[in-house]
C-alpha cells in the first residue's frame, strides 16, 4: 500500500510541474493539503483538478500509524 500511495503522490507531482505557470489560477492552496478516501461531493478527481490549478496538494489515501 506504501508503495502506491508514493507512486501517486509522484504523480500528482509530475502534474504539478507539468503545469506551466501561466496556466495555474493562483497559490491559494498553497501549503494546504487533502485527504481523498472514499465518497467525495465534489469527486475526487474534480478535487484533485482544483488542487493542481491553486497550488494545493491532494493525497487519495491517508496513512493510519496507530
Amino acid at each position: 500500500m506504501n508503495a502506491k500511495i508514493t507512486k501517486l503522490e509522484e504523480q500528482f507531482q509530475e502534474d504539478a510541474n507539468e503545469l506551466a505557470s501561466d496556466k495555474k489560477l493562483s497559490d491559494i492552496f498553497k501549503g494546504v493539503s487533502i485527504f481523498v478516501n472514499g465518497f467525495s461531493e465534489p469527486p475526487a478527481l474534480t478535487l484533485r483538478k482544483i488542487m493542481l490549478q491553486h497550488g494545493g496538494t491532494f493525497h487519495d489515501y491517508q496513512v493510519c500509524t496507530h
